[in-house]
């Protein structure tokens, strides 16, 4: 009888940790998303404000408030510019079902970005993106080295739409 009393604690203990822990794992925000070599990556959610959780420099992003709702299926477009090199190019993506997107570049778009005017501007189209970062004039070398990551791609761009 003690035994199977024993048996039944451990059990119901290791339930109680284990809500517990889904509990804690909810309640804190979702990273944002891995970036590959020449990426910019982001998350695209409504119902909280746009904020820059990233740490640059090798730390590590606190992702978007866990108060958001990710929205999936939104068409997100980079149009990459330079005045200095006289460059333009356009890549696009749709957010995933966690609302995540990266839109994967080569070596000729981060010259484009890299160069001493270049910029990086998003856009979605059909849809009311209310705030970006880091702002509706577009990403510029700075802001892009700012959120590059150790394997050489870029993350925290978001976009909240309404």
């Amino acid at each position: 009888m003690r035994r199977n009393s024993m048996i039944t604690s451990i059990v119901g203990g290791a339930a109680a940790l284990a809500i517990l822990g889904s509990g804690v794992a909810n309640a804190t925000p979702r990273p944002d998303p891995t970036p590959a070599y020449y990426a910019l990556c982001g998350t695209v959610y409504s119902g909280a404000a746009l904020v820059d959780n990233y740490h640059g420099g090798g730390g590590a992003s606190v992702g978007i408030p866990n108060t958001a709702t990710r929205v999936s299926g939104v068409t997100v477009v980079a149009t990459a510019s330079s005045t200095f090199l006289g460059t333009s190019m356009s890549m696009s993506t749709v957010s995933d079902a966690n609302g995540e997107f990266c839109l994967q570049g080569d070596y000729t778009w981060l010259l484009t970005v890299g160069a001493t005017t270049g910029k990086v501007v998003l856009t979605t189209p059909g849809v009311t993106s209310a705030q970006q970062h880091p702002g509706p004039t577009g990403i510029n070398s700075t802001q892009l080295n700012a959120h590059t990551l150790a394997g050489g791609g870029a993350t925290g761009f978001n976009l909240v739409v309404s």
